[in-house]
């Protein structure tokens, strides 16, 4: 432990005017509960024990504890002087100690991406969203103590402020609690936090954009104290569609027809957002023609505008059988005489170039 840490009475969770039975009892029962045999896939717990088998040795030998209680964050184990190093740290802690006053720890933002459904964009809807956070411990309140685990500070006689030079600040030894945690809370382990699933209803907004963040207020990580919660940030994306690719507020849909329909024209249905409509091809429609559906795409960002769906027509070749094949020469025959400029004028481009 470095000078400016040390604090043997904190470690062992008794107060600084503790008996010697007090210390023993306090002892015995924190080395039982981190000592490595029980936490052998721990290294915190071993830290934790090292800790406490230092702060027993000192505080158990009257003369080391009285060293201790006279130099404070000075006092070193080795009985050796404290170094520069450690005097300029700790003068330097003390100093700061008397102008910063502790104040309530906000609690962490929660950042999340969600993919929502096309179909969202022009409706606006609500999705259910899961979401894992640190809670106060509702057992302890976050403190972090057992109900019988703590005792009234001795240095602010459960005030939570010491006298200062000029003024009155948090106390050193509590944290500003007023109490000293002595045994912990088996909810929580003593951080004062649990884990909890939450499912949150969201509004999903009209006109929403990919990439856009919503803000969830209070529904991020618990703080130290209530009511100091971290937001909760959803990033939104968008699901692939079976039907649409998007581009910007429009949406482009391939529609396969038969030869037959894009040859003689036909009647046909095609897909929306907001469910399915009709669209008329005309006779000798080529294949990759696109016919546009106006004002049934996306709604933009600032909700003034909304895009167009561009169908674009792609002709489906049937696989034949014998009968329909020697049908279907016989009409190519006939189709041969009639005119076809852009083919003809594709393969004599190609002729032509040899």
């Amino acid at each position: 432990m470095s000078a400016k840490k040390r604090n043997y009475y904190r470690v062992l969770g008794i107060p600084k005017g503790a008996t010697p039975e007090e210390i023993r009892l306090s002892y015995r029962a924190l080395a039982m509960r981190f000592h490595p045999d029980k936490n052998p896939d721990n290294p915190e717990s071993t830290e934790r024990f090292h800790e406490i088998l230092e702060a027993y040795e000192v505080l158990s030998d009257p003369i080391r504890r009285q060293q201790y209680d006279q130099m404070g964050a000075l006092f070193r184990i080795d009985g050796r002087p404290p170094e520069k190093e450690d005097i300029s740290a700790f003068v330097s802690e003390t100093i700061s100690r008397v102008f910063v006053r502790k104040k309530p720890v906000r609690g962490s933002d929660i950042h999340r991406e969600i993919s929502i459904p096309l179909e969202q964009v022009i409706t606006g809807n609500r999705v259910d969203v899961q979401i894992l956070r640190d809670c106060l411990c509702g057992f302890c309140g976050g403190i972090g103590a057992a109900p019988d685990g703590t005792i009234l500070c001795s240095e602010c006689n459960g005030n939570k402020t010491q006298k200062g030079l000029f003024f009155r600040r948090t106390c050193n030894r509590c944290g500003g609690l007023g109490r000293i945690i002595t045994k912990r809370c088996k909810k929580c382990g003593g951080t004062g936090r649990n884990e909890k699933q939450e499912t949150l209803s969201v509004l999903i907004p009209k006109g929403i954009q990919a990439g856009q963040t919503l803000q969830i207020k209070g529904k991020g990580n618990d703080g130290s104290i209530v009511d100091q919660q971290g937001n909760l940030f959803l990033r939104i994306q968008f699901q692939k569609h079976p039907f649409f690719e998007r581009r910007g507020e429009d949406l482009f849909c391939d529609v396969p027809v038969l030869w037959t329909e894009a040859t003689l024209g036909a009647t046909i249905p095609v897909p929306t957002l907001t469910g399915s409509s009709l669209i008329r091809i005309p006779k000798s429609t080529p294949t990759h023609r696109t016919f546009r559906l106006k004002g049934k795409g996306l709604i933009s960002a600032n909700g003034e505008q909304t895009g167009d769906i561009h169908y674009r027509i792609v002709i489906e070749v049937p696989v034949l059988n014998t009968e329909l094949e020697t049908e279907i020469i016989a009409l190519q025959e006939k189709l041969l005489q009639l005119e076809h400029p852009t083919l003809q004028s594709f393969r004599k481009s190609i002729l032509s170039s040899e």
